[in-house]
């Protein structure tokens, strides 16, 4: 209850700073539409799920090939800010990749989720990892 009650909170302190948007929402949209684009613009500001806010946050440099690499390969990928970089589908199966650059280490928060989550998840360093990642998926179709 704890949770939900600090998202509440959240989201009233976001819906303050976001005044002239959301009035502009609501003139123009039905109910349903108005709330679906309050809704995405919250999570687009990176309030996801009680995850610290990473909008502004540095990339890796070697994101971009990486992504580059694995939507050349057929994935959908998807960056996200918490708790780790991109979420990678294919063939209806989802997995949770961190992009690190050689020799940088995961961030507390991420070593903490880590061992939380029930999912799978993968650490890449490299495309090289990428394509290899691809490769166990495409042998596991």
């Amino acid at each position: 209850m704890d949770f939900i009650r600090c998202q509440i909170v959240s989201i009233k302190q976001w819906l303050i700073g976001h005044d002239n948007q959301i009035n502009t929402i609501y003139s123009s949209t039905n109910c349903y539409s108005a709330t679906y684009n309050l809704v995405g613009m919250f999570l687009y500001e990176g309030y996801n799920l009680g995850y610290s806010n990473r909008h502004d946050a540095k990339r890796d440099e070697n994101e971009p090939e990486i992504v580059n690499k694995l939507q050349e390969l057929g994935f959908s990928v998807h960056r996200l800010n918490t708790p780790l970089d991109l979420l990678v589908g294919y063939n209806g199966l989802n997995y949770l990749i961190e992009v690190k650059m050689p020799k940088k280490k995961l961030t507390p928060a991420q070593q903490k989720f880590i061992p939380a989550w029930k999912g799978q998840y993968l650490i890449v360093y490299s495309v090289e990892d990428a394509i290899r990642f691809a490769k166990e998926v495409f042998d596991n179709v």
